[in-house]
């Protein structure tokens, strides 16, 4: 049961999430996170309008394997999930993070780095953890 939720469910939810994302603009909530075994992980969530219940959504949409924690190693992977998934990021208003300086300093952080790719992309740090 597990392979055919993997393998078909999984997709066509993924599939059908993606393709809700009807709104010219949407939002990624993005967190970087290491489970038991140290294998480091980053879990993304689209916050889209979801037109056809005519209300904001927010949904988790996978966790992707890091290789690495650095800045560069983050934003390369996000930037590869959003791609595999078929999102664009061109329409990519922001993202919202936790405070850690990897996440968001100036220089050197997967903000960064996609400021350099958009220039103009929102950065939303969570309060709860400047």
């Amino acid at each position: 049961m597990r392979g055919t939720y993997d393998n078909v469910f999984a997709l066509w939810l993924l599939e059908d999430i993606v393709k809700n994302i009807g709104a010219p603009q949407y939002s990624l909530l993005i967190h970087e996170s290491s489970d038991e075994a140290n294998e480091k992980h980053l879990a993304v969530k689209p916050r889209y309008f979801r037109t056809t219940l005519n209300e904001l959504g927010t949904t988790f949409t996978g966790l992707s394997t890091l290789k690495g924690s650095s800045a560069q190693q983050i934003a390369e992977c996000f930037l590869d999930f959003v791609t595999k998934v078929g999102l664009d990021f061109t329409r990519c208003l922001g993202i919202g993070t936790d405070g850690s300086n990897v996440m968001v300093r100036k220089n050197n952080s997967v903000y960064a780095n996609l400021r350099q790719r958009k220039e103009n992309i929102v950065l939303v740090k969570c309060v709860c953890n400047y």
